[in-house]
């Protein structure tokens, strides 16, 4: 039973630590991941169309895709690789 205690209360600590350090709210975070999202799939859905109309070549969007998937990673990774040889 104690250990159940000391478990809630160490969640509310952190989530009380959470609210200091982030300005806006969780729930503001959550709606902004969820616009973010949902923009990312309308993208998408976009380009699935524009490559069945015949407007773009289904290639040239898959190989766009995966670019636009794989910078971010790379970008995180090479951050990392920089943080590590500090």
């Amino acid at each position: 039973m104690g250990i159940k205690v000391l478990i809630g209360i160490g969640i509310i600590v952190a989530s009380f630590g959470y609210v200091l350090k982030n300005n806006t709210s969780m729930l503001d975070n959550l709606l902004e991941k969820s616009r973010e999202d949902y923009e990312k799939q309308e993208a998408i859905k976009q380009k699935a169309h524009e490559v069945v109309d015949g407007k773009t070549d289904a290639f040239d969007a898959l190989t766009e895709g995966v670019k636009n998937f794989s910078e971010p990673l790379l970008r995180d990774a090479v951050q990392k690789e920089k943080t590590e040889e500090k």
